[in-house]
């Protein structure tokens, strides 16, 4: 199907940009195989500039959302990444299978939902990668709301956000923004910017 066919598609739907996108990589013939049973490596220059964000809390994903590196502040906010062993180590994994994460976060539901749409935007090109399929199939498993979800094929872009943490010496509110380096743009940087607790009511 070409591409104007499809533009015609999307406008008769009245699909936004990034459903648009979806819609022309999930079109395309042959589908896009990239392996992804290998992470990529992470280069120590984004080590680096991960330690260099303290007192900001950051991590980098790699292209199927698998935590690659972190820095302290990330480790101290949620103790439980480093006891996650591939292939859970993943943040999709950590929102949905992992307990600890919604006891940690205020408000949980919603943001679930808007990252999985983000995530099946992201992985569209990957979706015949037996990682991936293993990866979904898992969550189907333990998790309801995520069987559920992901059967509505929503897509979204990344959008900056706040979001309040449950800590132990208290709440602590962060703004979420995510950076891609010209040099490696197979990594996500997400940083997340300390606030005023009151920033979130």
């Amino acid at each position: 199907m070409s591409a104007d066919v499809l533009d015609s598609l999307a406008r008769v739907l009245r699909l936004d940009a990034v459903e648009t996108d979806h819609l022309h990589q999930l079109a395309d013939s042959p589908r896009v195989a990239i392996a992804t049973s290998a992470n990529p490596d992470v280069p120590p220059w984004a080590r680096r500039l991960l330690d260099s964000l303290a007192p900001a809390p950051a991590y980098v994903l790699g292209p199927t959302w698998d935590y690659l590196a972190w820095n302290d502040e990330q480790a101290t906010l949620f103790p439980q990444l480093a006891t996650l062993e591939a292939p859970h180590r993943n943040l999709v994994w950590a929102m949905f299978a992992v307990p600890e994460t919604l006891a940690a976060h205020h408000r949980l539901g919603g943001r679930r939902r808007r990252v999985l749409s983000q995530f099946r935007a992201d992985i569209t090109p990957l979706r015949d990668d037996p990682t991936v399929a293993a990866l979904i199939d898992a969550l189907h498993n333990a998790s309801d709301e995520f069987a559920t979800w992901w059967e509505r094929h929503d897509v979204a872009a990344f959008q900056t956000r706040l979001r309040r943490f449950r800590t132990p010496n208290g709440p602590r509110v962060f703004e979420y923004q995510q950076l891609v380096a010209a040099g490696a743009p197979q990594l996500r940087f997400v940083v997340q910017l300390p606030l005023p607790p009151d920033s979130l009511q």
